[in-house]
């Protein structure tokens, strides 16, 4: 039996055929369990490893290289927003395997090719995406150059900028990569 904590209730499996995988083909296999009362999920597995190196034996995986790991990347589909790797907010509307393409709201350029496991992509919601298309020219990266490093004072006073035009102080994607 899976209890959760915070609601004192039974959790109940919602999937099975679930991976949990570690890279170069170190997959445990495992059945997914959610709360019925919060929605809290946790994923049971097999104390041994299986060599599973094509991602082909379990129905769905989890990404457990937290380098690679980026919130709810696995689930973006087409009609989703993203903000890619050169920080612009963009529609999705290619989703093929690990390449993710679309429209930036930015300057409208097409397709906007990532790599859902090698690129930092970030999916927003879609009041979050216009609200940066909006206020572009006060996005701290508005006059980035791809592959350009910036000093962390620099990067801390154009999101601390940022943020109190959107009012976002306590938002939690500015939290998380500030």
């Amino acid at each position: 039996m899976h209890i959760c904590v915070k609601c004192r209730k039974e959790m109940v499996c919602d999937k099975n055929g679930v991976g949990a995988n570690f890279g170069h083909g170190h997959v445990y296999c495992g059945d997914r369990y959610k709360c019925p009362e919060c929605g809290t999920k946790i994923l049971f597995t097999n104390s041994s490893p299986i060599h599973d190196l094509n991602l082909d034996k379990q129905e769905e995986y989890l990404n457990m290289d937290k380098k690679k790991n980026n919130d709810d990347k696995s689930e973006i589909k087409v009609g989703d927003y993203i903000e890619n790797c050169k920080y612009h907010p963009v529609l999705v509307t290619e989703v093929d395997g690990d390449q993710i393409g679309g429209i930036s709201l930015i300057d409208g350029s097409w397709p906007n090719l990532c790599s859902i496991i090698n690129c930092k992509i970030t999916k927003l919601s879609v009041k979050d995406a216009i609200n940066i298309a909006i206020h572009w020219k006060d996005h701290p990266f508005h006059d980035w150059k791809f592959g350009e490093r910036i000093d962390k004072k620099t990067f801390d006073e154009r999101v601390e900028k940022f943020l109190k035009i959107m009012g976002w102080e306590n938002h939690k994607y500015w939290k998380k990569i500030s």
